[in-house]
């Protein structure tokens, strides 16, 4: 329930963020229609355009997984949100790679981020542990960890 109320309160700031900006842009734009300077409007319109341009870094390792298995379970981790947990594994003694497994949390996810920290195998069972982080206007305010067990995780 911290979720939803975490992600609407994000939602809220988010909403007044666009709003301000929205409202600095008519100001502006009603101020330079005054003046009748129509070059200084077009500048003051490519300088916010480029600001709202988002960087996408899609850059992926290079990883050889050749003699190894991807086995993925999906948990429900909240309300609003569930976890798939990625575990890479040899098939052959049974050894999770705890350096190319991986988890990630899926969902409505404003204001919060997920962090895999290790995935460790007992017997036919799987425990893998992460941590959330809430974070108010990109500044981290608490950070919660969390634990799953899945039984049977290894049988066929």
């Amino acid at each position: 329930m911290i979720d939803l109320i975490w992600s609407i309160l994000n939602f809220a700031i988010l909403i007044y963020f666009f709003y301000f900006i929205f409202s600095l842009i008519m100001n502006w734009s009603a101020t330079l229609k005054k003046r009748g300077s129509v070059l200084g409007f077009i500048v003051v319109a490519l300088v916010l355009v480029s600001f709202s341009k988002s960087a996408i870094n899609d850059e992926f390792g290079n990883r050889t997984i050749s003699t190894r298995d991807i086995k993925a379970e999906k948990v429900d981790f909240s309300m609003i949100n569930g976890l798939t947990a990625f575990i890479v594994y040899d098939p052959f003694t049974g050894e999770v790679d705890k350096e190319e497994s991986d988890s990630m949390l899926h969902g409505l996810m404003l204001g919060r981020k997920w962090e895999h920290l290790s995935a460790n195998r007992r017997g036919n069972d799987l425990y893998f542990s992460g941590a959330q982080q809430y974070s108010l206007i990109t500044i981290p305010v608490y950070k919660q960890t969390h634990r799953f067990e899945i039984e049977d995780f290894f049988l066929d």
